[in-house]
């Protein structure tokens, strides 16, 4: 049993882990926020962390299917509530902390001490000593690694246990020489930027825990080329970099956009909303992210819920103009860029494809692989990729 926590970075790390145990020969259950799969077979899909009795039938179905590994992705909320009752995880992984989820847990101190709780309590397996992977650069992985003095920390500081030696990232994906208690190992990722290097030595630290070799570890990440909704990109015909990305915190969007803003030579055009019924703190910090990184925004809706639309648009307006950045009118000079308010999603993304000139990078953050846009009660179908490619096509 493999649990992976933090704010960002969760699916990621639990697919890369899932392509090197597929490399290793050792066929893997996936728990987590895009579905529950045994060796890239859906079973089904539903909360990031299910409920103990769902929790128990799909790893008992896993089990009947030859899996000799499970990879469960590990909310918050499911640790504060002790869904994971019953499970004695063998490694756990702690990605990082930022904010959200502060409509649940009220304050960042409960936050992380729901996350803390699962080291705590639900590590190791059978008596074992545990085999935790912290991410020392994080603030909140700092504390925890001083909880845990004999775990394997990775980050880009020098003092971490795993560490690059070098990176290069480009539009293609990301190079990189770690540095770990095994030896130096070149990597070739297909994912892109810095944050996704750290998911990579992730991935590498659990992988290393568990006995796996650096050929497999090898060839796992390079195999893997993409995972929905994250950092997903859409080609094109019209030379634009055209992404689709599920990040929907403060942090997430800095680092998809910082990540998008070093590479690209064009404009950075950023879609994003923010979802209603859920943390009103963070949509102006989101909106002040998306000002100081991008060219012009176009503000959205997300998934409003019972909120009117509207109504969390003008929550992160302030971010946008603390920023500087303008409303759209005749008189703005748009060098200095600006930002569109659209409550209608299609619309919003339409007008950022609108916009978007040849080699321009277009961001669309917040849903990423959802399919369906849920207003008030209703949950409409709804993909950022398929809304884009319809777009694309109907423009020849």
């Amino acid at each position: 049993m493999t649990g992976v926590t933090g704010t960002n970075g969760k699916t990621t790390v639990t697919y890369l882990l899932e392509s090197i145990f597929a490399a290793a020969g050792r066929k893997a259950a996936v728990i987590g926020t895009i579905n529950y799969r045994v060796g890239g077979e859906t079973l089904r899909t539903g909360l990031t962390t299910p409920f103990p009795h769902e929790l128990q039938e799909v790893m008992a179905e896993a089990l009947s299917r030859g899996a000799a590994h499970a990879i469960m992705e590990v909310s918050s909320h499911s640790a504060a509530q002790g869904r994971i009752a019953g499970v004695r995880f063998d490694v756990g992984v702690f990605t990082n902390l930022s904010r959200d989820h502060l409509d649940f847990h009220g304050d960042m101190e409960s936050y992380f001490a729901a996350k803390a709780r699962f080291f705590r309590e639900y590590l190791p397996a059978g008596g074992k000593l545990p085999r935790i992977a912290i991410n020392a650069d994080d603030p909140y992985g700092a504390r925890l690694a001083r909880e845990f003095p004999d775990a394997l920390t990775y980050g880009f500081q020098r003092g971490c246990k795993v560490s690059p030696a070098k990176v290069e990232t480009e539009w293609t994906g990301t190079r990189m020489t770690l540095r770990t208690p095994w030896g130096n190992l070149d990597l070739n990722s297909r994912l892109v930027g810095a944050y996704n290097a750290s998911n990579v030595m992730a991935a590498v630290c659990a992988a290393g825990l568990l006995g796996i070799s650096a050929e497999a570890i090898r060839a796992g990440v390079e195999r893997l080329a993409v995972i929905p909704g994250r950092m997903e990109e859409i080609p094109n015909r019209r030379g634009l970099h055209l992404f689709v990305d599920y990040a929907h915190t403060p942090e997430g969007l800095d680092r998809v956009l910082s990540t998008l803003e070093g590479l690209g030579e064009g404009r950075l055009i950023t879609v994003f909303g923010c979802g209603g019924n859920r943390d009103r703190g963070k949509r102006p910090e989101m909106g002040r992210v998306a000002a100081l990184r991008s060219d012009v925004v176009v503000v959205t809706s997300d998934n409003p819920r019972n909120e009117d639309p509207g109504a969390i648009i003008s929550d992160i307006l302030p971010g946008l103009r603390s920023e500087g950045l303008l409303e759209e009118n005749g008189e703005v000079d748009w060098e200095d860029g600006y930002f569109v308010a659209l409550t209608d999603r299609k619309a919003a993304i339409a007008r950022a494809l609108f916009l978007a000139r040849p080699g321009d990078t277009v961001a669309i953050a917040g849903k990423g692989h959802e399919n369906v846009q849920i207003i008030g009660d209703r949950s409409l179908p709804f993909d950022d990729r398929e809304i884009v490619r319809g777009i694309l096509s109907a423009d020849g």
